[in-house]
């Protein structure tokens, strides 16, 4: 088992309405190796920002991978 994990700011120059750029992601899941070539990982993050973003972003993501050899 591993933990996913991960986390950034911005804070910027000032926009036409005199507020600064600003903003913030992370997010925190875990993953698992059911053998060599088999796995799974799940996750979710936030993401905000006062630039492109109206509402905070959330997501919730599942993943499989299998890895030739």
């Amino acid at each position: 088992m591993r933990v996913i994990a991960f986390a950034a700011g911005s804070y910027g120059s000032k926009n036409d309405n005199g507020e600064h750029y600003k903003g913030y992601f992370g997010g925190l899941g875990l993953g698992y190796s059911l053998n060599k070539h088999n796995s799974f990982n799940l996750f979710t993050f936030l993401m905000d920002n006062n630039t492109y973003l109206a509402d905070p972003d959330k997501r919730f993501l599942i993943s499989y991978t299998y890895q030739f050899n």
